[in-house]
């Protein structure tokens, strides 16, 4: 069973949550993120050090925003995505 949304924050660990269907706030200082939605939701996820992996539905039109806050979300897009990672990889892509 999946979850409507979900805001969690670690120091040390890795964070994975799937089958979300609401809004996500993933914060760590040092450990992996991965999101797995189920449908398109806002996703605002940072670590220091770690990886982020988000993973959107079919049919989600994000607006990735890399630094910074998401500020007006473009006509177009269904769902805001800011990853930040000082010293990791991040992906983002629709299944």
């Amino acid at each position: 069973a999946g979850c409507g949304g979900a805001d969690v924050a670690t120091e040390s660990g890795r964070i994975q949550l799937t089958h979300v269907t609401g809004d996500v706030d993933a914060h760590c200082v040092s450990g992996r993120i991965d999101v797995r939605l189920d449908a398109a939701a806002d996703v605002d996820a940072e670590t220091v050090s770690g990886r982020i992996s988000v993973r959107l539905p079919s049919g989600a039109r994000p607006h990735r925003i890399e630094t910074g806050s998401p500020g007006d979300r473009p006509a177009d897009c269904n769902c805001t995505v800011r990853a930040v990672s000082v010293s990791g990889r991040i992906e983002v892509s629709v299944t």
